[in-house]
């Protein structure tokens, strides 16, 4: 967030080249978020300027006012007035700035509570060790012991979750996807393949990974598929 505010700050402040502006404005056209983003910093760059030329007039008055009166507290007061207006705008503008955030956030915690497995096969001890890895944040270590029990043509329900579950850890976003519709295909009572590719396209959010999630997510709801609860409470965040 703090580096999509500078960015956007350096387009208003002329810091990026020709190029950069129309990427820039491209960005603005295709990717609604952005532009909310945009949208919102410009007001509030807007009403903290009016604030600070409002502060500058008052101090102008009062420097033609003859001592004696008491016109500071009235500038103070006309100053206040406008700080609160600038404080309000920012604060309606806030929940554009981080809507974003709060879905990718609320996504986060949606994804730690996909982290228990229960293969009872030969694999088991071999799972298990993965998945302590795994919980210590070792998804290097972990991955490649999931990947080894999925090798063989019949699929590993656990192994599979979890070595999906490495990829998004480690910001390999589309072979997470990948490992989720594996999973999602798989006649399973509880399948909770849907439900973490909608994260993964949260968390890659590129060009319309949000709309695609956000279409799963429905279905989600609609079919009360596993993990139904928290694609309603994801879809309230779009």
């Amino acid at each position: 967030m703090i580096e999509t505010i500078a960015y956007i700050e350096d387009y208003f402040t002329n810091n990026l080249n020709e190029t950069e502006k129309k990427v820039f404005e491209l960005r603005c056209t295709t990717d609604n978020d952005f532009a909310k983003e945009v949208a919102a910093y410009a007001l509030t760059r807007e009403a903290l300027r009016e604030a600070l030329i409002a502060q500058k007039q008052a101090a102008w008055k009062q420097a033609t006012i003859p001592a004696v009166t008491k016109k500071p507290v009235i500038a103070m007061n006309s100053f206040i007035k406008y700080a609160v207006a600038a404080a309000l705008l920012i604060a309606v503008a806030f929940p554009f700035l981080n809507s974003a955030q709060s879905l990718e956030a609320l996504a986060n915690q949606v994804q730690e509570k996909y982290t228990s497995g229960n293969t009872m096969d030969a694999s088991h001890d071999q799972i298990q060790t993965a998945i302590t890895l795994f919980k210590n944040k070792e998804y290097s270590a972990a991955l490649p012991i999931f990947v080894s029990i999925n090798k063989d043509s019949i699929v590993n329900t656990d192994a599979k979750k979890f070595e999906g579950q490495c990829y998004m850890q480690l910001k390999n976003y589309d072979s997470a996807i990948s490992c989720f519709d594996v999973l999602s295909a798989l006649p399973l009572y509880k399948n909770e393949g849907p439900i973490l590719k909608a994260i993964s396209l949260i968390q890659r959010n590129k060009g319309d990974d949000r709309a695609i999630a956000k279409e799963l997510l429905g279905n989600i709801v609609a079919d009360k598929k596993a993990g139904n609860s928290d694609a309603a409470a994801l879809l309230e965040k779009f």
